[in-house]
């Protein structure tokens, strides 16, 4: 049975709670009510743009996840993700979901549908040098009828970037337990997986990076952090948008 609804403990309030009942933050599988104000938000994209942007309930990708924050729908992070399924692991079983970031690792792209999103991104980090993977957050969808998408990713009023050595190639397919509040996971040596308990070691998750290119920033159906697929929208019925706040009617 699918769980659509869990309590968000922060570790800090955790630690705290000692059994109280606290009124604390809920996450919650994006409900009907959601979807609707989502459907009459997308009338006003037209061709490639109404395409891209044409995803129910079941299923997920970036511009999605965008867009609902742009109506004021404000979806989760990895980090809120891993602390609901902390606190339920039944939450997002075999499900995977998006989040509002990206990473950027290149001025250019091999997947050509990505590449004049990316070029529009590196202009607005103005960034010349790749030393190191880049995070982006902040942005907005807009209509590009220049895109294969027919969007393209702009800065909003809150954009940010911040370099993030941890999504480089060269870490693909390390593992972590947990992910700091930016979203970055706390990649483990060999040696410290050897430390760890059995039950750490079943609770062992892997991040999937890339070598160049845009890539969107998603929790799989297996739990491990995603930053490899350049395909930006693409979406299978396994996905779910997660949503903060309580769900109306529970």
């Amino acid at each position: 049975m699918e769980v659509n609804q869990v309590s968000l403990y922060l570790k800090e309030l955790r630690k705290k709670l000692n059994g109280l009942a606290l009124s604390v933050p809920q996450l919650h599988l994006l409900g009907d009510e959601e979807q609707k104000k989502y459907d009459d938000a997308i009338k006003q994209y037209s061709g490639k743009a109404s395409e891209t942007l044409r995803l129910g309930k079941k299923g997920s990708h970036l511009f999605k996840v965008i867009l609902l924050n742009q109506i004021g729908i404000v979806t989760a992070s990895a980090f809120q993700m891993y602390e609901g399924i902390e606190n339920n692991p039944a939450f997002l079983s075999e499900r995977y979901s998006d989040i509002t970031k990206v990473v950027l690792r290149s001025a250019g792209d091999s997947y050509t549908p990505n590449d004049s999103l990316e070029k529009s991104l590196v202009e607005a980090t103005k960034l010349k040098n790749f030393n190191h993977a880049i995070v982006l957050g902040g942005l907005e969808i807009k209509a590009d009828s220049n895109s294969e998408y027919g969007l393209g990713l702009v800065p909003g009023e809150k954009f940010f970037h911040y370099e993030a050595p941890e999504f480089d190639y060269c870490y693909n397919g390390i593992n972590f337990l947990q992910v700091d509040e930016r979203d970055i996971p706390i990649l483990l040596s060999d040696d410290q997986i050897n430390q760890l308990s059995e039950e750490e070691r079943n609770n062992l998750k892997t991040s999937y990076t890339r070598d160049n290119g845009l890539s969107r920033l998603y929790v799989n159906r297996s739990r491990d952090l995603g930053s490899r697929y350049g395909l930006l929208a693409g979406s299978v019925d396994d996905g779910r948008v997660v949503v903060v706040g309580s769900a109306k009617g529970t």
